[in-house]
């Protein structure tokens, strides 16, 4: 099902899908489509490709028992699969016909975490996952895998001593660039977490200053489009502690590999009174930050552990303006902002669907065009009609 934002119609595309994944350029749309039962209950499944300038389904394997984490490349060209839930063996397939599967490796579990991210590179070259052993990269369409960065980091404690802690790795997503790699660090058993970045050429990973975070998620990192990396940080006062956005350069050349470019304070009238909690600290958070196409930003402002709606601004970096255009339910779950920036489909607690524009009009709930059931939802680009 496909949703048009700007004609408000929705275009149903193809029926009996259980996972989908699309191209870079939302043309090829991979598929699990049901086939089936066995005569013992057996539930078979067809992997196909949707192409959306033919509206043609084109079977890929069928047939098949279960196939899980599937995942096409930006080009449209391979698709990576596994064939158990959170782990198991990890599959390269070549979209033609007849084609075999390559094998590129295992991903193995640790204490029921399940593995992570399997994300390819912006030029489909290569593929990255987590597992309890560290991070692995697979080239393509060699499929040869070499583990990268194993599960371990050296840390530095308050008194300058050096020693050496198993952690896992999550919420991997490659630089638009290519080459980096953004990765959460999660120490076992420390309670603590931050943000590093993988030069994938050098096998180092270097720590994001100031994300370090305990049980309140305080930090967010996401790449910008071109290759900068933004970092939002929440804050508890708008006169001694705004919350601040701060971009920073990849530089290859540096040691630390980061040069800060800008940082925006977000201390504005418009943000909502914080409340006044007994023996506990409440945060303005900044999340769900896009980059729209003239270089400015929108992103959401939530209070959190409140009933306080949450916040959806727009920051005009070059005038320096920060403006609020709506208010969005405060049990809110995901933000997919339009390609334009011109609007974002929101979704709460409840499942339900809203999309809201930035141009003052009224919000539109989708529940009845696209269905209660409606689910996994992706922002594609725009495709000429």
């Amino acid at each position: 099902m496909r949703w048009d934002h700007i004609r408000g119609v929705t275009l149903p595309l193809v029926e009996g899908i259980l996972e989908y994944s699309s191209s870079a350029d939302g043309k090829k749309i991979a598929l699990l489509k049901k086939a089936g039962m066995t005569a013992n209950g057996i539930e078979m499944i067809d992997l196909a490709l949707f192409d959306f300038n033919t509206k043609q389904v084109t079977k890929i394997m069928e047939g098949n028992s279960r196939l899980y984490e599937i995942s096409i490349s930006p080009s449209g060209k391979w698709i990576v699969y596994t064939d158990k839930p959170n782990a198991g063996d990890i599959y390269l397939l070549p979209i033609q016909p007849q084609a075999t599967p390559i094998k590129l490796g295992t991903c193995l579990q640790e204490l029921g975490t399940p593995c992570q991210d399997i994300t390819w590179s912006p030029d489909s070259r290569k593929i990255a996952w987590s597992d309890s052993r560290g991070i692995w990269i697979s080239e393509v369409p060699r499929g040869t895998t070499t583990l990268l960065l194993p599960d371990t980091v050296q840390v530095i404690d308050p008194k300058g001593n050096q020693s050496e802690i198993h952690v896992s790795f999550s919420d991997l997503v490659w630089s638009p660039m290519g080459r980096f790699i953004l990765v959460r660090v999660i120490p076992s058993n420390q309670g603590v977490r931050w943000y590093g970045i993988l030069d994938t050429r050098q096998g180092r990973l270097i720590d994001i200053p100031d994300t370090f975070e305990f049980s309140d998620a305080r930090s967010q990192a996401i790449w910008m489009p071109n290759g900068d990396l933004l970092v939002m940080q929440s804050g508890f006062s708008l006169n001694d502690s705004p919350p601040y956005l701060q971009l920073w350069k990849v530089v290859p050349t540096r040691n630390d590999l980061l040069m800060e470019k800008a940082a925006y304070h977000l201390d504005t009238e418009q943000f909502p009174a914080l409340p006044e909690v007994e023996g506990k600290t409440i945060n303005y958070f900044p999340r769900w930050v896009f980059q729209n196409t003239e270089g400015n930003y929108n992103f959401a402002l939530s209070i959190q552990d409140t009933s306080i709606p949450i916040q959806l601004f727009r920051l005009d970096v070059k005038r320096n303006t920060l403006q609020k255009f709506a208010e969005i339910p405060a049990t809110t779950q995901e933000i997919l902002w339009a390609p334009d920036g011109l609007g974002a489909l929101v979704i709460n607690s409840q499942n339900e669907l809203i999309f809201v524009p930035m141009t003052g009009t009224l919000m539109v709930n989708l529940q009845a065009a696209l269905g209660e059931d409606a689910h996994d939802f992706t922002r594609l680009p725009a495709i000429p009609r």
